[in-house]
């Protein structure tokens, strides 16, 4: 078969591109599909056996820092030329102290197709001094960064690295700083990193950075520093900011005249590459330059130092962008230092004249494509920079003390109705790292859980979850249907940190009251004047009930209440006499309540009104002592069953004891209780009788005060009123006339 050289040859080119097309999308991921080894980094021991021990290899290999390392008082050789993924999980690595002949320095010298996550390098100090160029290459470079000297299509995202100070100052400019680099060749410097490539991004990070940088000027030799990166060539920084001090200083070599250059960035000391790409970003700090070689350019900017004066390499418009920086030392400074042309028409690239830490919250500042995330990313700090929340621990306390329940009018109860406890633990208070999945059960205590649900969860008093509502952050599912228990579980960071609390609502219960005998019969609530056969009542802890039975007739009587409840396929039915006598049943539903009454309900019974027509109809009156009835002599209450009103005619049940008791009107004076046949039944205020006849009349004997006699008293006191008055006048009028005579005996 023969085969078209043309169509064969334009087929590898397609295979070609799309191969690079996957490279250059795939980025990390390449890195992260080839890992066949993952391993955790426990200690410093671990960390420093990376590359130099056969079970700790440099590619391939995923590693996972699980706890904080302090490295203070050690010498650090940088991990070499690593390809794989360093994840910090959210630790620190303090007081890394890097020494090398390398000229590559930094955690890393050198990384490629890798990724490094969620890192912190506290107190960094990288010395190097009197760096010598090699025989064989008078253009050597020195690579210094952070976390790599020199990075290749590598992933940074939610690091920082923070450069160790100490209290004496250098001699150049004040800078309290302790990392230094000096030497005869090329410097590259960045706080994270030295050289950025090939589409390395750097994502959601920070640097606080204190270097001296000094050259001793030879040949063409170059200083490109940057809070960040130092040389960045079709590269990403998003979302990241530097602040601290950085001092370059060239010293001319007295042989030979140095043509070198000094390119100082708060963000990016020099950028090229149409794809790379510079977004919002943030500098604040210190950029001095001492530059003594009369014959070396130094270009310094607030966010750049130099753009690549290459018209096909110069970032396309729009790469650059959301830019802002605040040199402390030099007002005047420019975003950047050497521009050359390129386009800012529509850009938002500000030197600040003073500290807007707002800014960063400000979502108008920021590109609408990739804003600050401070819900679940960065800490705001008040009068401060960002922080990341991936390194941050937070204490929870379970309060129990503050749930939100409703006991009833007037009950008070000290019982903590609620259990919260962190799964696995059995205290209310407890740590955790950002990122840490919360699991809080949640129990109603055995005394509410008849009564009571949880009703929903908050987090500092805010509400942030209820029983009938799921979220994509808080999940809440029931552990079991009769104890009422729930499992609580969220991702704990800013948002979702503080005190946890819940509130409960009162289980609704649906209660039957009925009559037993509508003809007899009905029954209702409190709320309403109609009487029905039945009803349906619903039934919540601490509330106050009361149900009334009414005769549908003076031939009928209530006679008492009872509670049918199904067990099994039994009826069974409950007396209440011990406890409800009256037709006027009142009780307060739930915990308080010392009858058997709340406790049958709940198991669905019913209530009910039992009538009778065994009845006694009474009827009292008021009675004037010539036989005469008079009611307007006074008000006759009757009591059966502890229940008192003001009744005149009545049924009640057979051998029912009936208490009578009076309210005296004027005029009439109470003299004795008599029955039917005018016999007396007692003189006393009080009066009992037990409702054993089919008919029972009952009179109050009073006596009607004579009105004249009711005159007397007020006959008496007028008298004695008018006799003190006249007495007044008479001796007013004796006085007077001794006091005229006197006058005229005077004169």
């Amino acid at each position: 078969m023969k085969i078209n050289s043309k169509n064969f040859v334009f087929s590898l080119i397609i295979l070609a591109i799309l191969f690079c097309l996957f490279v250059n999308r795939q980025n990390y991921v390449l890195a992260d599909n080839t890992i066949v080894n993952e391993i955790d980094i426990t200690s410093a021991e671990d960390l420093f056996k990376i590359g130099n021990d056969v079970n700790f290899p440099v590619q391939n290999v995923k590693y996972t820092l699980k706890q904080d390392l302090n490295l203070e008082g050690e010498s650090f050789e940088p991990i070499k030329e690593f390809s794989g993924v360093f994840d910090g999980n959210g630790y620190k690595i303090k007081g890394l102290n890097i020494e090398s002949n390398s000229y590559e320095l930094g955690l890393f010298s050198s990384t490629k197709n890798a990724v490094i996550l969620n890192l912190a390098l506290e107190e960094l100090s990288i010395e190097k001094e009197n760096v010598l160029p090699d025989v064989s290459n008078s253009k050597v470079i020195l690579y210094v960064g952070g976390l790599a000297g020199k990075m290749e299509n590598t992933k940074v995202e939610n690091c920082y690295v923070n450069f160790k100070k100490l209290d004496s100052a250098s001699a150049n400019n004040d800078i309290k700083n302790y990392s230094y680099l000096k030497g005869q060749t090329s410097f590259y410097f960045g706080g994270l990193a030295g050289e950025m490539t090939l589409g390395s991004s750097i994502k959601n990070c920070y640097s606080n950075v204190s270097i001296d940088i000094m050259q001793i000027g030879s040949q063409n030799s170059n200083i490109i520093a940057g809070g960040l990166c130092g040389n960045f060539i079709s590269s990403n920084i998003v979302n990241c900011f530097s602040h601290g001090d950085l001092h370059c200083e060239l010293v001319p070599d007295t042989t030979i005249e140095s043509n070198s250059e000094i390119n100082l960035g708060g963000i990016v000391g020099f950028i090229s590459g149409y794809n790379s790409n510079v977004l919002n970003t943030y500098f604040s700090g210190n950029l001095i330059v001492t530059n003594n070689a009369q014959t070396s350019a130094t270009f310094v900017g607030g966010t750049i130092g130099k753009m690549t004066i290459i018209s096909s390499l110069t970032p396309k418009e729009g790469n650059i962008n959301f830019c802002y920086s605040f040199p402390k030392n030099n007002g005047a400074i420019s975003s950047f230092g050497a521009s050359n042309n390129y386009q800012f028409q529509n850009l938002q690239i500000y030197i600040l004249d003073q500290e807007n830490f707002a800014l960063f919250e400000n979502e108008n500042s920021w590109s609408e494509f990739e804003p600050w995330d401070f819900k679940y990313t960065f800490s705001s700090h008040l009068n401060g920079f960002p922080t990341l929340q991936i390194f941050n621990s937070y204490e929870i306390n379970l309060n129990e003390t503050n749930t939100i329940i409703d006991l009833g009018d007037g009950i008070h109860n000290d019982e903590i109705p609620v259990s919260l406890n962190f799964l696995g633990y059995q205290n209310d208070q407890h740590s955790f790292k950002y990122g840490d999945m919360v699991e809080i059960s949640i129990k109603i205590t055995d005394n509410f859980k008849n009564y009571y649900d949880l009703s929903y969860i908050l987090i500092s008093n805010s509400i942030v979850c209820t029983k009938n509502e799921q979220s994509e952050v808080f999940f809440l599912t029931k552990d079991s249907e009769l104890e009422r228990e729930y499992l609580f579980s969220y991702a704990i960071n800013d948002q979702t940190a503080g005190e946890v609390s819940v509130a409960l609502e009162k289980i609704t219960y649906n209660a039957e009251i009925k009559s037993d005998n509508s003809l007899m019969g009905k029954v209702r609530n409190q709320f309403s004047v109609t009487s029905y056969e039945k009803f349906e009542q619903n039934l919540a802890n601490g509330n106050v009930y009361r149900f009334f039975a009414v005769p549908s007739s003076s031939n009928f009587a209530f006679s008492k209440w009872v509670v049918e409840t199904l067990e099994g396929e039994e009826l069974v039915t409950t007396e209440l006499d011990e406890y409800f006598k009256s037709s006027q049943l009142s009780f307060r539903f739930g915990m308080n309540d010392e009858t058997p009454l709340t406790e049958l309900l709940c198991k669905g019974g019913k209530l009910s009104a039992v009538f009778s027509s065994n009845i006694c109809k009474v009827k009292v009156e008021c009675k004037l002592n010539s036989g005469e009835v008079d009611n307007n002599a006074g008000k006759i209450f009757v009591e059966i069953d502890g229940v008192k009103s003001e009744l005149k005619e009545f049924s009640v049940i057979k051998g029912k004891e009936i208490k009578l008791s009076f309210e005296t009107d004027d005029g009439y004076k109470f003299i004795e209780w008599v029955d039917e046949n005018n016999r007396r039944l007692t003189a006393d205020d009080i009066c009992f009788v037990m409702a054993e006849e089919d008919q029972l009349n009952v009179y109050a004997r009073f006596e009607k005060i004579d009105d004249v006699k009711n005159l007397v008293w007020l006959w008496i006191t007028l008298g004695v009123v008018g006799g003190l008055l006249l007495i007044g006048v008479i001796i007013w009028i004796i006085v007077a006339k001794r006091k005229d005579k006197a006058y005229k005996n005077f004169y």
